[in-house]
């Protein structure tokens, strides 16, 4: 910890130059001091709400990885794309190496959307994307795991407060599911 002291603006500086810092060798031991070098590096944590994959929370904004069997393996993607608000920063933190593979591939945004041929990305600025959440039992993570509540009411009122429109019903499935989406841009500078 006394070295992030030391060398805060620093770290700050090299990853607003490059994107991110990979430190090995790091002493950083266990959780607590882990959010303790973010908090003292970036401050403020979002919580992971309005949530996509099972993970577990072991400190205040502070979650494991997807919980996923290793088998599987997650496609690149933009951290928390589908919200109106998404963490300006990234911090991983790893407890015990995998015994092979358990790569976390990471890529600049920037440059992969300049890669996209212009009259597409003109296309989804314009056209913007639409993000629907379908919950159906025993296929994704319960909508009470995602909103963190049992109660509906609360449901509703926190899709109001996101802007979300809220379709609650899957008469195909025989249960009352929410399944709420939103228009977002298309793409972001």
């Amino acid at each position: 910890m006394e070295w992030v002291r030391e060398h805060s603006e620093t770290v700050q500086r090299k990853i607003s130059e490059v994107g991110a810092i990979l430190f090995r060798g790091f002493e950083v031991h266990g959780q607590s001091e882990f959010e303790a070098v973010f908090d003292h590096l970036f401050g403020q944590k979002l919580d992971y709400v309005y949530r996509t994959t099972p993970r577990t929370q072991v400190g205040e904004g502070v979650y494991t990885a997807t919980e996923y069997p290793p088998r599987v393996s997650i496609p690149f993607h933009n951290e928390n794309s589908y919200q109106r608000d998404w963490p300006m920063r990234l911090a991983f933190f790893c407890v015990r190496p995998a015994e092979e593979g358990g790569e976390t591939p990471l890529a600049d945004c920037v440059k992969v959307t300049v890669r996209i041929d212009r009259s597409v990305r003109d296309k989804l600025e314009r056209k913007k994307v639409m993000y629907v959440r379908n919950y159906r039992p025993n296929f994704d993570i319960p909508w009470q795991n995602v909103f963190q509540t049992k109660k509906t009411e609360v449901v509703v009122s926190d899709l109001r407060h996101k802007q979300l429109v809220n379709p609650w019903f899957h008469p195909q499935y025989g249960v009352s599911e929410p399944s709420p989406y939103q228009v977002l841009p298309g793409g972001s500078t």
